[in-house]
């Protein structure tokens, strides 16, 4: 096979003599060629050579026939001579092929090739066995996994129709009660912020044990926080709040804030917490619903909604009899003063309405106004209700103090880089402690004022500062107030304009039905000096008495909301020697203003609000400026306050065209 090998090689180039036609010679011998060279590579049965052999033969003799046909020609002839190598090459396969015949080696190769073949069978037939058992194996397990998969559809499709569900009651919930709930009513959503740690640790223990205590024999459903203005109970609900959370349930809350009409509404109080309290649990969501639907007025007067109230919480109560039901109620007195007497009676009927239910709490916090001690103490309260009263004398309340001031001072030194060694030392701050008097409101707006002070004047003020509250009186928040608002504007600086445009800012901030901020106020009032005058700075005024709107002590924006606290909003109204004569703010001409000012945007800027109905443009109210919408919703709740009032003092300087306005 090497001496093939060697002479197809050696002689390949003699192929392309060979003549392709008449007949195919070249083609046939190129494709024995190939066949010898493939078969010196590959072994061949005993049948295999003997065919290949016979064939060659067969072709050998085929070819010389044709040669001798057609011998005639010099180039015949020519071509048969340079093929004699070539003849002697394919004699020579001949022999090969014959030797190969009687080789026994050759039988060996067959046995061997037949060999593989047997085992090849077995392996294949083997694989194919294996794969015959295992989808017999998947046959028989095809009714458990279409079973399975019937589940998983079934769940799917129960899960989908659950949220469905979930949603239509939703909607149908809140189409039914939505105008009676109010979205912002949690203390994060109205500011509120919760106690420091380690203050009113005392007061919180106790209200923390009373939500514990599920026992029907010792458990009441009523706790009353009551005490004076400033002593820290807004911040105390909070902090239940956020305890209460950090052990993994949420109360349902509504904090009370005179600063936003909106949450003064007692028609909205029970049905916003309802709406809390269901969305705890599909049950009791469902149990609502269907009340709802049976009853479709019981939440249009806070009567019925108090019922609603007390069969929800108690369907709660009974779902899951060992977690606490808590709703939070914080400044009940902050309810709008028309409606004080009623709102108080109606929470005063609900204490033995749960008495079944020992898991059932309802927390609330107020001062203790006169409306509220007389609906509260006239009934059987001691069984129903437990009640804490905050004693600012009292030496936790001190304490508690104590404990912000330190921390509040230490903060002031830190941002405004003080030397903390030396301030604010430990004599100072025991006299604001003891000038303070308990009161955490007057702790935060002395701390406050002390910031902004510096912050203005730098730190050779520092000392001088904390001097001033040595002075005598001190102690009162509303000579605080006093102090503060006398420094804002001294009275030698106090024209008339800065009378009057005082009186018209903090009018208006303090009567908003709603917070506004400071670019959204201004674009309310628009307040000027005269009508080609430019806008007055509310940004600047807000920042001078940042100290008592609550506003931020640092960063006063466009976007800054200020409001006022409580105790100050009854000072700056209240009459007498206290409160120096142009500090003094009447509620009822502000809100004259403000009422006008809403006329005069509903009317003037944007006519088309009061000429088509609300429902046709509800889709559009939030394309509207905030001015506008604030106007929409509230003209008519100031025109409401100001009552029989005659025209203000405030007025004798218009801003508006008497004769734009549509009166």
């Amino acid at each position: 096979m090497q001496h093939i090998n060697k002479a197809i090689c050696e002689k390949k180039d003699y192929l392309e003599l060979i003549p392709d036609a008449p007949f195919p010679a070249r083609t046939l011998v190129k494709s024995v060629v190939q066949l010898i060279l493939l078969g010196t590579k590959t072994g061949r049965s005993q049948q295999e050579v003997q065919g290949f052999a016979l064939e060659i033969i067969h072709w050998v003799s085929q070819v010389k026939d044709s040669f001798v046909k057609v011998g005639k020609g010099r180039f015949t002839h020519l071509t048969w001579e340079n093929l004699a190598d070539m003849r002697s090459l394919i004699d020579e396969i001949c022999r090969w092929a014959g030797d190969r015949l009687e080789d026994h080696r050759w039988n060996l190769v067959k046995k061997q090739i037949e060999t593989f073949n047997d085992r090849s069978l077995i392996l294949i037939s083997g694989g194919l066995d294996a794969i015959l058992r295992r989808s017999q194996a998947v046959i028989s397990r095809q009714d458990i996994l279409i079973t399975a998969l019937q589940k998983m559809k079934k769940s799917h499709e129960e899960n989908i129709a659950r949220i469905l569900k979930e949603q239509e009651r939703r909607s149908a919930l809140d189409e039914t009660l939505g105008t009676f709930t109010v979205q912002n009513s949690t203390y994060a959503s109205q500011q509120k912020r919760p106690h420091n740690s380690n203050t009113q640790m005392v007061i919180l223990g106790e209200i923390l044990t009373w939500i514990g205590d599920h026992s029907k024999e010792t458990s009441k459903n009523f706790f009353w926080l009551v005490g004076p203005p400033g002593c820290g109970k807004p911040a105390m609900m909070a902090s239940v709040v956020c305890e209460c959370q950090d052990r993994d349930y949420s109360p349902a809350q509504f904090f009370i804030n005179r600063n936003d009409a909106n949450s003064t509404n007692p028609m909205k109080y029970f049905p916003t917490v309802v709406r809390q309290v269901a969305k705890h649990s599909d049950d009791v969501e469902q149990h609502l619903h269907n009340t709802v639907q049976k009853r479709k007025f019981a939440v249009r007067m806070p009567k019925e909604a108090s019922e609603l109230f007390v069969d929800v919480v108690g369907k709660a109560a009974k779902n899951d009899p060992a977690s606490p039901i808590l709703v939070i109620f914080d400044g009940l007195d902050e309810t709008a003063r028309d409606h004080l007497q009623d709102t108080a009676s109606i929470f005063s009927e609900l204490f033995p309405k749960l008495s079944d239910y020992p898991n059932a709490k309802i927390l609330i916090s107020s001062r203790p106004e006169d409306e509220i001690l007389k609906s509260f103490r006239n009934t059987n309260m001691e069984q129903y209700v437990l009640e804490l009263a905050i004693d600012i004398n009292d030496s936790n309340s001190r304490r508690d103090v104590k404990t912000y001031l330190e921390k509040r001072l230490t903060d002031i030194a830190d941002h405004r880089r003080l030397p903390t060694s030396i301030w604010p030392g430990n004599d100072r701050l025991e006299n604001l402690v003891e000038r303070a008097s308990g009161l955490f409101i007057w702790a935060v707006t002395a701390a406050n004022y002390i910031d902004n002070h510096i912050q203005i004047s730098g730190k050779e003020v520092m000392d001088s500062v904390l001097s001033q509250f040595d002075s005598e009186g001190m102690t009162d928040i509303n000579t605080l107030y006093r102090t503060i608002l006398e420094e804002a504007f001294p009275e030698n600086f106090s024209n008339e304009w800065t009378v009057e445009k005082f009186r018209r800012l903090m009018g208006a901030i303090m009567v908003l039905r709603e917070p506004l901020s400071i670019g959204d106020l201004d674009h309310l009032i628009d307040l000027r000096q005269a009508p080609d005058h430019e806008p007055v700075d509310i940004k600047n005024f807000v920042g001078n008495l940042r100290t008592l709107l609550m506003a931020d002590m640092d960063n006063i924006t466009e976007s800054t909301i200020s409001r006022v606290y409580k105790s100050f909003f009854d000072y700056i109204i209240s009459t007498g020697t206290h409160i120096p004569e142009r500090f003094h703010v009447s509620a009822k001409a502000s809100n004259a203003e403000l009422a006008l000012l809403c006329l005069y945007h509903l009317t003037v800027a944007y006519p088309i609000v009061c000429s088509t109905h609300y429902a046709s443009i509800a889709s559009d109210l939030k394309d509207l400026p905030s001015p506008t919408l604030y106007s929409l919703r509230h003209a008519f709740s100031h025109m409401l306050q100001m009552k029989t009032s005659t025209v203000p003092v405030v007025l004798d300087r218009p801003v508006l065209d008497e004769k734009s306005l549509p009166i």
